[in-house]
């Protein structure tokens, strides 16, 4: 059991105000719907929103709506996630909560960012910073997770690593496994993410030595999450595994843990991100021989599909269809679509690169210098 979930229970035991009885349960359930444990932590809302409504008040039904989206964002990667909130955001803004107000616009900035809409991105991040306490443990692991992330997004590594170890330090201080698998998850995921668009949009080969830091990261994930009982970033992980597999050439086994977790990724997510799993599955096919394969999975796609893509995802699809793969793919009817599209996709990476930057200069001036001084040196 984490140490955060221990806490929580001995509290319960001696607790005496309905309305933090009702909060310490939805924070049970909030943490129960971060390690994947869905159904006890739908029955935990559902029980508070039939049977104890009168206690549903103030800090309670903020924390029943955080404990909603995380269900929603982890069962499903569902947008109903945002909704559920930026609703938390609004009545603890009502309720007088500023607290439980940074955390939820903590998850909000981290969809905004999973989105790509980054000026939403960090104008939540800003009213999440504002007025953080060193005491508010989980939004500051969730805050420097999101600045860790984009960091590496436009190659930042020195100052991703800074924010990374702020989530992580946090989650440990708060004893939330599930939090602490994240950032080891995110710092790994994001760093082979980088090391694939440096290869195949920009030609240059991979940095062994990070690249063997994400893979080793990866195994610890893996075992941290096998170790802890969390079950919802499982399948992430093998499809970071599989990007690392590509980058070493093992493309045997990389078409392999592709095809495994193609299938597992269609299950629970609907996003149109999941093509690029696709094409990476078609170029581990094509470069371990398999050129049939690889044509039949190219028949089927149109540059629709491609343009759905975040934009860092296609350039690397774009570069993997225009290089080692490109006798293949310049016999379809949508090959002469693809220069254009790329020259577009630069442009858009660039813009968006240049507002992520804009973004990160503004919170370091704003809060970072009174970040460090809140709180305690790593």
């Amino acid at each position: 059991m984490s140490r955060l979930l221990a806490r929580l229970d001995a509290e319960l035991v001696g607790c005496r105000s309905p309305s933090r009885w009702v909060e310490i349960h939805a924070e049970r359930a909030c943490y129960f719907a971060k390690v994947g444990r869905f159904q006890e932590a739908k029955s935990i809302i559902q029980q508070l929103r039939l049977k104890h409504g009168e206690a549903l008040l103030g800090r309670g039904i903020v924390r029943v709506m955080i404990a909603e989206g995380l269900v929603h964002y982890f069962e499903n990667v569902s947008v109903s996630a945002r909704d559920r909130f930026f609703r938390a955001y609004l009545v603890s803004t009502l309720t007088g909560d500023p607290d439980l107000g940074r955390l939820a616009c903590s998850w909000v900035a981290h969809l905004d960012f999973d989105q790509g809409a980054f000026a939403d991105a960090f104008s939540n991040l800003d009213k999440a910073f504002d007025g953080l306490d060193r005491t508010e443990l989980a939004a500051i692991s969730r805050v420097g997770l999101i600045l860790g992330d984009a960091y590496l997004y436009v190659g930042e590594r020195e100052k991703a690593q800074y924010w990374y170890e702020r989530a992580r330090h946090a989650a440990v201080d708060e004893g939330d496994q599930a939090s602490l698998g994240a950032v080891m998850y995110n710092r790994s995921a994001f760093g082979v993410s980088r090391l694939l668009l440096e290869k195949f949009a920009f030609g240059r080969g991979p940095d062994e030595q990070v690249l063997r830091f994400c893979e080793m990261e990866l195994d610890s994930a893996w075992e941290f999450q096998k170790g802890t009982n969390v079950r919802t970033l499982f399948h992430l992980i093998d499809v970071c595994r599989s990007k690392v597999l590509l980058l070493q050439r093992r493309f045997v086994d990389a078409r392999k843990l592709l095809a495994h977790t193609q299938v597992k990724i269609e299950s629970l997510e609907d996003r149109p991100n999941r093509n690029g799993l696709t094409v990476e599955l078609a170029y581990a096919q094509y470069m371990s021989g398999d050129v049939d394969g690889a044509s039949k999975l190219m028949g089927g796609w149109d540059v629709a599909q491609l343009q759905a893509l975040d934009v860092d995802d296609r350039l690397v699809a774009l570069g993997m269809m225009q290089s080692e793969m490109k006798d293949v793919a310049e016999v379809f009817p949508w090959y002469s679509s693809l220069d254009g599209l790329l020259q577009q996709s630069l442009v858009q990476y660039e813009a968006e690169c240049s507002l992520v930057k804009k973004g990160l200069d503004a919170l370091d001036e704003s809060h970072k210098s009174r970040f460090d001084i809140r709180f305690s040196p790593i």
